[in-house]
């Protein structure tokens, strides 16, 4: 699968220039130093696959589990971007190595689901194991010593329910069971708020443990 598409994207925050303070002031808008607006800003390819397979084992007296297998593929490139613009009088560039990170570095390629999910009369039980490939995440510096590529992590989500009843439901469970965490990134920056980065596809705060219960009306 490929996709060529005209990107609509939010331009950095720069101070304002002469001519777009003017337009404010106008308006009776006297306190703003930046801003951020929209832009047909780059022409981009994307490239994916996405294969899913679901199969239902039959275990007797034991239940039944439904597996699952799913893996996604994508890659995006710039092909071209706008650099600047005259409109509004600034010599900024529109879209910097962050910003292009973005679409292309941030998200991982790949993406690989296994999944297992077990039923025996008042019990279900669900074991998901996701991977989440590498990514990149580029600093707002020029300095590229201080980009990081995360690596591949594998996150563990699982949840045992038992109906109590016919509409009423109890579970426990734990998204991130392991408590994985990125790797620390160790770069101080304004840009980077977080010692695990910003765009963890799996987040940055570890493991979530939870009970639920739940009634079906």
């Amino acid at each position: 699968m490929s996709t060529h598409s005209l990107r609509i994207l939010l331009v950095e925050d720069h101070p304002f220039q002469l001519i777009a303070t003017q337009v404010l002031l106008n308006n009776g808008i006297d306190s703003t130093s930046g801003g951020q607006y929209f832009i047909n800003g780059a022409d981009t390819r994307t490239k994916g696959l996405d294969l899913v397979s679901n199969y239902r084992q039959d275990l007797g007296q034991y239940g039944s589990v439904k597996w699952t297998a799913a893996f996604n593929w994508n890659q995006t490139k710039i092909l071209s971007y706008k650099e600047s613009t005259s409109i509004l009088g600034t010599s900024y560039e529109l879209m910097d190595r962050e910003a292009r990170n973005l679409i292309t570095g941030v998200q991982p390629r790949t993406k690989l689901i296994l999944g297992g999910d077990w039923s025996i009369e008042r019990f279900n039980l669900n074991l998901a194991l996701t991977r989440y490939g590498s990514y990149k995440e580029v600093n707002s510096s020029a300095n590229r010593d201080l980009d990081r590529v995360y690596s591949a992590k594998w996150i563990t989500d699982l949840d045992l329910g038992y109906n109590l009843s016919k509409n009423l439901n109890v579970a426990i469970g734990a998204k991130n069971l392991f408590d994985i965490y990125p790797k620390k990134q160790g770069v101080p920056s304004s840009t980077m708020v977080s010692s695990y980065g910003t765009y963890s596809p799996y987040g940055f705060t570890g493991g979530y443990y939870y009970t639920r219960l739940t009634y079906a009306f």
